[in-house]
């Protein structure tokens, strides 16, 4: 009965996955798009590198970027699944993190500048390394 006890908590201690966070450096390239809703014209586009450090809270369910605060996540298969929808605009991602690997978002929103609407189309591509802490 000891020994089952003894290798439960060394199991537990010894699990990433348990034990603590898990911080992945993911190195990301963004895409954007800009398109006129009447015309369906591409009025620009952008793309910009990055390097995003992110927080993953295994026990809590919760993801961080950077500086900003914990979000809820689901976390299935060795990756994190992250959905938001708020402002009309909507945006999921997923993360592989155990082991690290690719990383891929898609988002859309309606924008109205100037009573003129615009179709916002993103996009995040990247691969994730476990991050020294």
């Amino acid at each position: 009965m000891k020994l089952t006890a003894l290798l439960t908590a060394l199991t537990l201690s010894a699990s990433p996955a348990i034990a603590q966070d898990v911080v992945v450096e993911c190195a990301v390239t963004l895409y954007g798009t800009l398109i006129d809703a009447e015309t369906s014209n591409v009025v620009d586009s952008h793309k910009e590198d990055s390097t995003i450090v992110f927080r993953i809270d295994i026990k809590n369910k919760t993801l961080s970027a950077d500086q900003n605060p914990p979000e809820a996540v689901e976390i299935r298969d060795g990756q994190v699944i992250y959905k938001d929808r708020q402002d009309g605009g909507t945006f999921n991602m997923t993360i592989k993190f155990n082991p690290p690997g690719e990383l891929l978002g898609t988002g859309g929103k309606i924008l109205v500048q100037d009573g003129k609407e615009y179709n916002v189309i993103s996009r995040m591509t990247g691969n994730c390394r476990r991050a020294n802490q």
